[in-house]
């Protein structure tokens, strides 16, 4: 039976971006992104809408999206 190798991925990783919705977000926004650039790691809250908008330009400008643990695909 051939089995597809886990990774357990930890650090952080040049020009990724993660979507999470959040179970108490901040001020009633119920989604984050969280992305990596030139060493430096952004996280901020927004609505549905915004994560869809954002995952797009993301992808756009050759961002790759990961999938952290409690982050989901947009």
């Amino acid at each position: 039976m051939n089995e597809t190798p886990t990774i357990k991925l930890t650090g952080r990783f040049n020009k990724t971006f993660s979507v999470k919705k959040e179970e108490n977000g901040y001020k009633g926004l119920e989604y984050s992104i969280e992305w990596d650039f030139d060493n430096k790691q952004t996280r901020i809250p927004l609505s549905l809408h915004g994560a869809i908008e954002l995952s797009e330009l993301f992808d756009k400008l050759g961002f790759t999206q990961i999938h952290r643990k409690g982050y989901n695909k947009i």
